[in-house]
């Protein structure tokens, strides 16, 4: 069996395909009711299944690795049996495993006999005693022999020799072992502080090459990089923030690193098929943006999506909000160069409150395939006993699974037939990009650590990516034009115009990125602000210089009208007025006396800019209709039109066919007149009724 992907889909034997997998542990389930329990995620139609391979279980005392010596520790059965039936399977080995397990499923003895290896917090001090300092020396030692003795048992199997695992995770949600629990990590040997070829010392270094540079920066008078701690009694302000978001970005690195350094271990033992990771959420995706560079073309990120584990939750099950952020995983993950696959769908809960319910799971599977979904891997297809000990929340794992801990099918495994059917009738699916319309513009530091800008000043930098969603992409989810997030620093596509919510810093690199592309005939909505500095918090105006001289002060109108284009509209935040546009602009938008002018438009040749300096919340479609007009200025192309804008939708065609999902993620049935506007041609779906959480797919 050959494995492979690229950014579109999973490709298995040469065709793309869905992969359709659920995590079975082994070490928890009954090993006489193993073939079984296969054998019903086979017939709903799966075609992998995923274990973790807890450290904690196999290595109970330092030095005595365990395999295949007990039912629970079997792997090398559990392997061939997974072969025998004909699934492919992906183990995911740790260190880190959670699974709600102790010491979230490291070894006894390795956090209570090692101390130094744990995190530390800026201090200095043990924030957690789960929380292992990823690269410690110490750890990683201790670490290259579990992945010895697994890759030993594993390598006979590999998909390379003809066997069913098609690839390994490394580690289990990378970050959350420490920030979860506290703090990023700040140990001092891991970190190299005080060492003149510390990690800490030498990224320093290479970012600011000289320390009178970083001086400058930090507001400090250190003598050489080794002096340099990231936290300075008297720093404040942008001093501060620097050495925040310099720290911050290091860490990240170091993350990679850690990666890096572990799928060197397993290439080192034999491993040679792909290699996996699974950002914990939507969110995380950005902190891994360099993995995919460093680790090469056979390495695949995916996502948690999940929706509710237990009642501290904000919602009990998938509702608009969740499936905005399904769609920007999705489209952070194909940014990557991956294809959007979910490492952990809910397939139930550790927690009997809220209910994890067949209809809602159903919900669920359909809005990430609307969003764009190319694979799957629930947690858990089936639950079972833990080993006396080992466990934190339970004795008996049963998560409520679609096959429960004594090996009943329940009610929820209805969702995996009828959704596996709705994979495998359209596969063709798995070779189109979702249609988008519109460019929803942000830049990586806007997504993983804009917190540093806050504290340095700059007022709408947090701001930025709250309005993203719950202003552009909900204003765009209720309308006819379909947005995909987008990344600026990259190419950007002409034809679609783009929407960038701006924070008060941009790189320099992104800012004429953004120039290049309205030079080039793009059409640019810009909201809130425009950058006056970059992501140093070093003055940057390329994008203002570019604009041209506009000049702003503080809106005192308490006025909550604003004249867009001609269109009266609501709640649009507008904190500044312009008191001096640029040369050739022309006022695009006023508060509803006309005298206090809040936005512009300008062209540059066949590019076009217009500024609103606002944001709203979506509440009100007439927010809707006038995003709506602006775009079609812009001559953006329509994508599904709905008469009831509370139904959303998203659209997939190929060269043959198009596919629409229509949704409706709310507890009450609605119905919406539906009109596609397809590369063939407009079709008017006519009256579509939806029933309460319904996800519809039609196939013209």
């Amino acid at each position: 069996m050959k494995f492979s992907f690229d950014n579109t889909s999973i490709i298995i034997d040469g065709e793309r395909k869905f992969l359709i997998s659920g995590e079975f542990p082994y070490f928890r389930v009954s090993k006489s009711d193993w073939s079984r329990r296969l054998d019903l995620f086979i017939e709903c139609g799966g075609n992998c299944v995923a274990s973790y391979v807890p450290w904690l279980i196999h290595e109970p005392e330092e030095g005595k690795i365990l395999f295949d010596d007990c039912n629970e520790r079997d792997l090398t059965d559990f392997i061939k049996l997974v072969g025998k039936k004909g699934l492919m399977l992906v183990l995911r080995p740790g260190p880190y495993v959670y699974s709600e397990l102790v010491n979230s499923g490291l070894p006894r003895w390795l956090v209570n006999d090692y101390p130094e290896l744990l995190a530390r917090d800026i201090d200095g001090k043990i924030f957690s005693r789960e929380s292992v300092s990823y690269l410690h020396p110490l750890f990683l030692e201790k670490v290259e022999k579990w992945y010895a003795e697994f890759s030993l048992t594993i390598k006979p199997y590999l998909s390379t020799s003809g066997g069913p695992i098609i690839s390994v995770q490394l580690d289990n949600e990378l970050i959350g072992a420490q920030e979860w629990h506290g703090s990023i990590d700040y140990n001092a040997i891991t970190m190299g502080f005080g060492a003149e070829n510390g990690r800490y010392p030498t990224f320093l270094r290479k970012k600011y090459g000289d320390i009178a540079v970083l001086n400058k920066a930090y507001e400090t008078r250190y003598n050489n990089f080794t002096e340099v701690y990231p936290k300075p009694e008297k720093a404040e302000g942008k001093a501060a923030a620097r050495m925040g978001k310099d720290y911050h970005d290091f860490y990240c690195e170091t993350i990679e690193e850690y990666a890096e350094v572990l799928a060197n271990m397993l290439k080192a033992d034999g491993i040679d098929v792909s290699l996996c990771h699974n950002a914990a959420g939507p969110t995380m995706i950005p902190l891994f943006k360099g993995l995919n560079k460093r680790m090469g073309d056979s390495f695949l990120l995916g996502v948690d999506n999940y929706y509710a584990l237990d009642i501290n939750w904000a919602q009990n099950n998938p509702t608009p909000q969740y499936f905005a952020r399904v769609m920007f995983a999705a489209d952070l993950l194909k940014s990557l160069g991956n294809p959007p696959v979910v490492f952990e769908m809910p397939g139930g809960s550790p927690s009997q409150l809220p209910p994890i319910l067949r209809n809602d799971l159903y919900a669920c599977y359909m809005a990430n395939l609307a969003a764009g979904m190319r694979g799957v891997n629930y947690y858990i297809f089936t639950g079972g006993k833990n080993l006396p000990g080992t466990g934190i929340t339970c004795d008996d794992y049963d998560f409520c699974a679609f096959v429960s801990s004594d090996g009943k099918v329940r009610d929820t495994y209805g969702a995996l037939i009828d959704f596996h059917k709705t994979l495998h009738e359209n596969e063709w699916l798995c070779g189109v990009e979702r249609v988008s319309s519109v460019q929803i513009g942000t830049e990586w530091q806007t997504l993983r650590g804009n917190q540093y800008a806050a504290k340095a000043g700059a007022k709408n930098t947090l701001k930025a990516q709250f309005d993203m969603e719950r202003c552009v992409t909900f204003s765009l989810l209720s309308g006819k034009y379909s947005g995909a997030y987008t990344i600026i620093e990259d190419k950007l596509d002409v034809a679609k115009p783009l929407i960038i919510c701006s924070p008060d810093n941009m790189s320099e690199a992104a800012q004429r990125n953004v120039i290049d592309f309205v030079e080039r005939g793009g059409k640019l909505l810009l909201l809130s602000t425009i950058p006056v500095t970059d992501n140093d918090f070093e003055p940057c105006t390329e994008l203002r210089d570019f604009i041209g001289d506009v000049q702003f002060a503080e809106n005192d109108s308490r006025d909550s009208v604003t004249l867009i284009g001609g269109r009266r509209v609501f709640r649009i935040n507008c904190a500044n007025k312009i008191v001096k546009l640029p040369v050739g602009a022309e006022v695009f938008a006023t508060d509803s006396t006309g005298e206090n002018v809040l936005g512009f438009k300008k062209r540059f040749g066949n590019g076009e800019i217009v500024y609103i300096g606002g944001t709203w919340l979506t509440t009100d479609f007439n927010q809707v209709a006038m995003l709506e007009d602006i775009l079609a200025g812009f001559g953006a192309k329509p994508c599904v039109e709905n008469s009831n804008r509370t139904v959303y939708a998203t659209m997939f065609e190929d060269s043959d066919r198009a596919c629409i999902f229509l949704i409706n993620l709310y507890t009450g049935a609605q119905e919406t007149e539906a009109k596609a506007y397809t590369k063939h041609g407009t079709v008017d779906l006519g009256k579509v009724e939806l029933a309460p959480m319904e996800v519809k797919i039609i196939v013209l």
